[in-house]
């Protein structure tokens, strides 16, 4: 499948424009790059990729600007920000105005490999699926990106945890790392990384910030409640939320 699927890399280091060359087209991926946003466009409208890889921190014209564009001219281009200059609020905000994903810099072999995976399985899963399959609950229910939910309960915490969607594109989950410092999370931060049946790993972004009241200790001991109940017994983790109106505002209903 891989061979089938075309990349477009933009960033203006030229030793991230080769680690995308290198790694990516190892895999079999078609793969271009660009060193800044203008040409960058000139690439997508000559061809459009099914994923493009921007850098957020672009000379002229930003990275935000160009995903702008993208989703405008581009809607179904998946795109990825590599955030090695920003901080986790330019990372929401990104996956906010459409990005499916983030890449912190600098990345390892893995961290790209795993994202651009993700990225793939849902070009191909697009035909029958765009935005997450709804709870019964969605009213109260939002998300982050296309993988990451939250939904504030009525005694004012939240539950958070990982979409239909997300589970679909990594596929069968075999093991649950936390990444919990002193119970806080913050928005856009790593809360837990998913080992799937492919070897690969893959983050899950908090939805919200706030302290950590509870870990679903179940889906610890059968990883598999993700696949088969991601809205439900799958949760991840219960917190008390803070700065709950703004935050909000970055996320999408679902």
């Amino acid at each position: 499948m891989a061979q089938q699927l075309s990349i477009l890399g933009i960033d203006d280091e030229t030793v991230i424009l080769e680690s995308i060359r290198k790694i990516l087209g190892a895999e079999g991926f078609a793969v271009r790059t660009s060193p800044d946003a203008e040409s960058g466009l000139v690439a997508l409208r000559a061809q459009p990729p099914d994923i493009a890889l921007i850098d957020l921190k672009l000379p002229r014209v930003s990275g935000m600007e160009l995903l702008e564009i993208i989703r405008t001219e581009f809607p179904r281009v998946a795109v990825i920000m590599m955030t090695g200059y920003s901080t986790l609020e330019n990372a929401v905000a990104a996956l906010h105005s459409g990005a499916f994903d983030f890449l912190p810099k600098p990345f390892t072999f893995e961290e790209l490999l795993g994202v651009v995976q993700r990225a793939e399985r849902l070009v191909t899963l697009r035909g029958e699926m765009r935005v997450p399959d709804s709870p019964e609950d969605a009213g109260r229910v939002y998300r982050l990106g296309l993988c990451a939910w939250t939904r504030v309960e009525r005694d004012d915490t939240a539950l958070v945890g990982v979409t239909n969607l997300c589970q679909r594109i990594i596929g069968q989950i075999m093991r649950l790392e936390w990444f919990i410092l002193d119970d806080q999370v913050q928005q856009g931060g790593r809360l837990a990384e998913l080992a799937a049946a492919d070897q690969l790993r893959h983050p899950v972004w908090a939805a919200l910030s706030g302290r950590v009241l509870e870990r679903n200790h179940e889906v610890e001991t059968d990883p598999s409640l993700l696949n088969r109940d991601p809205w439900g017994r799958g949760w991840l983790v219960r917190i008390s939320p803070e700065n709950l109106t703004s935050e909000l505002a970055n996320l999408r209903p679902v």
